[in-house]
């Protein structure tokens, strides 16, 4: 479905996708860092002949915020414009803060929603050491409509 969204966004926009990199949502770590060093790589060498890096969101473009600063160097030192058609921001200072915001949030890893075991620590008690997780609700309120902690707890 991303690849077909991808060709179809280069063709409304009158361009050709000359090369596709594909990583597998299973690749291991160093599948990963092959693909992406190649990608950075083939951008430098024909940087002149290309119009952008076209992406999907900025999380399929680099998994960690050290990959997405690679592909920034590639837009400001080497004139290859960082594309993102589904979360699109301007070559600007706030919109490259924004795409650094959702690198950034991509870097951190989710929880599987499937394993009961991760649910109960994130929901039920909060991070290591006590304190809530951020949007972690508080305790229920007691018979006298209360809550039974006090904002110390928190």
């Amino acid at each position: 479905m991303q690849e077909a969204t991808l060709r179809a966004y280069a063709e409304r926009a009158g361009g050709e996708i000359v090369r596709f990199f594909r990583i597998a949502e299973t690749a291991s770590k160093s599948d990963e860092r092959t693909t992406f060093r190649e990608l950075v790589r083939y951008a430098k060498q024909h940087a002149p002949t290309l119009d952008g890096l076209l992406f999907y969101k900025v999380d399929r473009a680099a998994r960690n915020l050290y990959d997405y600063v690679e592909l920034e160097r590639l837009e400001s030192e080497y004139g290859v414009p960082f594309i993102s058609i589904s979360q699109p921001t301007e070559s600007t200072p706030a919109g490259r803060m924004m795409r650094r915001t959702l690198a950034n949030m991509a870097s951190f890893p989710l929880f599987p929603q499937n394993r009961a075991s991760s649910s109960r620590w994130t929901c039920g008690r909060g991070s290591p050491g006590g304190s809530p997780k951020v949007g972690s609700l508080p305790p229920p309120p007691t018979a006298t409509g209360t809550s039974a902690s006090t904002a110390g707890e928190w």
